[in-house]
């Protein structure tokens, strides 16, 4: 019997620790504010700061429970000395440290080159194309908006013409006062292809959107007053500039929010377009060349391409970053809560098939596939904890997708209206 006992009593206890840290975990929750305190030179990245607040994925509650573990097996070294048992418990201890910390194959692009291939010229287009942008709005050093153009997207024909004429003075002012901006949009226009020359989310450089909008309001607005006025093909000329410009953006654009500031000024366009075709009449050049112009924007399922898969890779790089930058204990624990490859791999088998759901604009089966992703993983994670938890907070709506195959329907419409005998 004696020689059985350096075995088991380090077996029993553990049971004992075990037990013990089930009961401190219960108050746990009592204590997050002490232990985010005390986390603070511990998180992994700036990043994720607000999830890995949470206890249950902070590093120091890992800290406290491989602290106990050795605690008690320096204590049964030095006072005890069982050495077979505490030989047994490194084995295990370590034995589950490389289980937490190993990371498996990536299977997805980890790069953003791999799936938006740069080309020649795309980083003077980029450039020139945030030269205004979320940090450096165009009013940093330009005129201020004194009007902004607001028209239902649901207005009746009526609406719009009501508003129109009671804001005809104010439209054509704010038209003047941004001649530099539309200068800009003129050298922009320039290029063939608008590229985007972001590569992580640390370098993502989200255009001004303030200015987007009111560009697109404002050429449509003033077209459909030049529209009232008989001057259909005048009208047209002024749309068809930010046709072309955001046909040439959308290919390379490299994250969501780009791709959905597109999307929303194509849709606002299309939408606008039919006033302009019912109050006045175009020449059968114009015509054609605005239904050219509608079709080379035409891209059917190529439309949804990418607009999941397209995020792995920044999501890829942020965790890395996230594991890696840290110092000393944190960027020692971070890998134990947060396994990047294996937390892409499981994000990529989702968004592919959410890909192909939305080039198929199964938008019922986008909201099921990702509840049924965030069933499956509910409960406690042992492994990957963190980044287990990132990946719920990564999926996104449907929403876009929608609006996309919106556009495509507001735009073949068009075409079909302009090219009717």
């Amino acid at each position: 019997m004696s020689s059985t006992r350096p075995l088991l009593s380090p077996v029993s206890s553990y049971l004992k620790l075990l037990l013990l840290l089930a009961r401190q975990a219960a108050v746990l929750p009592l204590s997050a504010s002490t232990l985010l305190l005390l986390s603070l030179p511990l998180r992994p990245g700036n990043m994720f700061e607000e999830v890995s607040g949470t206890v249950i994925f902070n590093p120091v509650f890992y800290a406290i429970l491989a602290g106990f573990a050795v605690v008690h097996l320096l204590w049964y070294l030095v006072w005890k000395r069982k050495i077979a048992g505490v030989l047994l418990g490194y084995l295990a201890l370590g034995a589950v440290v490389a289980y937490l910390a190993w990371d498996e194959p990536l299977r997805y692009p980890a790069t953003v080159a791999e799936l938006y291939p740069a080309q020649p010229g795309d980083t003077e287009s980029s450039a020139a194309l945030l030269r205004y942008n979320f940090s450096h709005p165009y009013t940093e050093g330009n005129p201020t908006f004194k009007f902004i153009p607001k028209i239902n997207e649901k207005a009746t024909d009526a609406e719009i013409t009501a508003y129109l004429e009671q804001n005809r003075a104010q439209i054509l002012a704010e038209w003047e006062r941004l001649a530099p901006a539309r200068a800009w949009l003129a050298e922009l226009n320039r290029f063939e292809r608008i590229g985007d020359s972001a590569v992580s989310y640390g370098t993502l450089i989200y255009p001004d959107y303030s200015l987007w909008r009111q560009l697109g309001r404002l050429h449509l607005t003033h077209a459909q007053l030049l529209a009232r006025e008989g001057k259909g093909d005048e009208a047209v000329s002024l749309i068809l500039p930010l046709l072309e410009l955001t046909r040439k953006t959308l290919p390379a654009s490299r994250g969501s929010y780009r791709i959905h500031l597109i999307h929303y000024l194509q849709k606002q366009l299309n939408q606008g377009l039919p006033y302009l075709l019912d109050h006045a009449q175009l020449s059968p050049e114009m015509k054609t060349r605005l239904a050219a112009e509608l079709r080379k924007a035409q891209r059917g399922p190529e439309t949804v391409r990418l607009l999941y898969l397209g995020e792995l890779p920044f999501f890829h790089q942020a965790l890395a970053t996230a594991t890696g930058s840290g110092s000393g204990l944190g960027k020692f624990l971070s890998p134990l809560v947060c396994n990047p490859n294996r937390s892409v791999n499981e994000l990529g088998d989702l968004y592919t098939v959410l890909d192909k759901q939305a080039a198929r604009r199964e938008f019922a089966a986008l909201d099921a596939a990702a509840e049924s992703y965030v069933r499956q993983h509910q409960g406690i994670v042992f492994k990957n904890s963190f980044g287990q938890k990132m990946t719920e907070y990564s999926i996104p709506s449907n929403r876009l997708a929608q609006s996309c195959w919106e556009n495509e329907d507001l735009r073949a419409a068009l075409i079909a209206r302009l090219e009717k005998p």
